[in-house]
């Protein structure tokens, strides 16, 4: 052979990943990916919506004796801590904890800057109800992203070789 590799030619078969992938069935279920896809823009609107209506409730307050507690800060706490943990452990990712919380902050943003009409304020920019607000919220954020690292296991990742044992 001369030192000349030659190729051979293989036949191909319609499993091969040359091969373009067969036209989806009607009634087949969708790829992993599109629903994953879903279900994070699901969890998205569900922050939303949880931010839109504890935003509304941010300076309503309730009592317990002496103890005056921010409701839209005790919505806020729940909702994002319990969105996130469900989502984290009903996807299997630690990454879907944060996802209503994300959608979350978006809608406190648009009810804190945005214009409304009258010049309504939705959330005033001072006092301890709506600061409680908004720090429970983010605390219920944090609580979801810690419990998601507990329950939901670190991804497997083949182990690459490192440059020590090439020798």
């Amino acid at each position: 052979m001369n030192g000349v590799a030659r190729l051979r030619s293989v036949p191909t078969t319609p499993d091969s990943p040359t091969d373009p992938p067969p036209d989806p069935v009607p009634g087949a279920p969708l790829p992993r990916r599109a629903v994953r896809r879903g279900a994070f823009i699901a969890l998205l609107v569900l922050g939303g919506v949880a931010g839109l209506f504890s935003g509304l409730q941010a300076t309503r307050l309730w009592q317990l004796g002496a103890v005056h507690l921010s409701v839209g800060g005790l919505i806020a706490v729940v909702a994002n801590a319990g969105f996130g943990v469900f989502a984290a452990w009903g996807l299997g990712s630690r990454d879907a904890a944060l996802v209503p919380g994300v959608g979350w902050f978006l809608a406190v943003l648009g009810l804190l800057f945005l214009p409304h009409p009258g010049g309504d304020i939705v959330v005033p920019e001072s006092g301890w109800d709506s600061i409680a607000f908004l720090v429970l919220g983010f605390a219920g954020i944090a609580l979801a992203a810690i419990v998601a690292g507990r329950i939901v296991p670190r991804a497997v990742r083949p182990a690459s070789p490192s440059v020590l044992s090439r020798r």
